[in-house]
């Protein structure tokens, strides 16, 4: 049996990520969160991936984007992230799958490298008083990282 340690989100998460920030609206709670870029990128690396990622596929995904100088710095920023995930209820841990959903790194393409920030889910948002402002806010970021998308791809 594989031991490794495995990432996974629960179902029903959207995110969306613009500018260095990102939400995270949970379908089943009906909670929003706010992330940093990291924790977004991640996110986004977890949410489709069913059965989950090997901690050893997220760490190499980490370390082809962002500039990481310190390994230890690295791993304690994806424990407090993989507990955020946990104390929110938006992800779970487990040991090994038998590899099955994994990813493996392969050339990014990235020429220059992020500076890395370590991944940071922050407290839920109340939305009965944000309601309203968290949906346009969600839609400008969409509507933004569209038309980001859309200019990459002209050029």
């Amino acid at each position: 049996m594989n031991k490794e340690l495995w990432v996974k989100c629960k179902h029903g998460l959207i995110t969306t990520s613009f500018d260095g920030e990102g939400t995270v609206f949970h379908l089943d709670t009906r909670k929003y969160y706010m992330t940093n870029e990291t924790a977004a990128f991640l996110l986004e690396l977890l949410k489709d991936k069913h059965e989950g990622l090997a901690l050893s596929s997220i760490k190499n995904m980490l370390l082809e984007v962002y500039q990481i100088n310190d390994e230890k710095r690295l791993d304690d920023g994806l424990v407090s992230f993989f507990h955020d995930l946990e104390q929110h209820g938006l992800g779970l841990l487990q040991f090994g799958n038998g590899g099955k959903g994994d990813i493996s790194v392969r050339n990014s393409g990235v020429k220059t490298k992020r500076d890395y920030i370590n991944p940071k889910i922050e407290s839920e948002l109340d939305t009965m008083l944000v309601g309203r402002q968290l949906v346009d806010l969600m839609t400008d970021i969409s509507t933004a990282s569209l038309a980001q998308g859309v200019a990459e791809i002209a050029e």
